[in-house]
């Protein structure tokens, strides 16, 4: 969903994505996963600390997590933060050429589909089965703005995900 608004809105990397896929897919898999990192699946993930530690936000602010604390890491502000990503709020696919998003995950500064034993099982299908499936849809039609498509996907809170807001019957 938030893939084709993304593109719609981005002639440039659109038209960049449009003449890759006569090639290849890599182009397309870079737009799935920058389109997952504005857009993350789940809002947190949850970690026990498994030893005490002191987090430092500032220089005058700090945090003592004891040992056995239940912690909620902020997925969304991970995939935000200007020390991770360069200018986080825009979208640039390009940002993946250079990096592994294994790596990214490894770190757990990506964390599309959660991390850890109990993060999605399918982490590695997900990205070629929905490459293939907007690989389809951008060969037969070009994605373009219109006065319906919306600056941001709007969302509602469903546990640990989020899932898309129905305009419609909002109102």
């Amino acid at each position: 969903m938030n893939f084709s608004a993304k593109l719609a809105r981005d002639t440039r990397v659109q038209a960049k994505l449009r003449n890759e896929l006569l090639q290849t897919l890599r182009h397309e898999e870079l737009c799935f996963l920058e389109t997952l990192r504005l857009s993350p699946t789940v809002k947190y993930c949850r970690r026990i600390c498994s030893r005490a530690n002191v987090v430092q936000f500032s220089k005058s602010k700090s945090v003592q997590v004891d040992e056995g604390t239940l912690v909620c890491v902020p997925v969304y502000s991970i995939h935000h933060d200007p020390l991770i990503f360069c200018e986080p709020n825009s979208y640039i696919p390009e940002r993946y050429e250079n990096v592994a998003p294994k790596e990214l995950m490894e770190r757990r500064a990506f964390l599309p589909f959660g991390a850890g034993p109990r993060s999605c099982l399918e982490v590695h299908e997900n990205i070629p089965s929905n490459t293939k499936y907007d690989r389809l849809c951008l060969e037969y039609k070009r994605s373009s703005n219109c006065i319906s498509t919306p600056a941001e996907v709007q969302t509602i809170d469903a546990d640990i995900s989020k899932l898309p807001k129905d305009e419609k019957s909002s109102n």
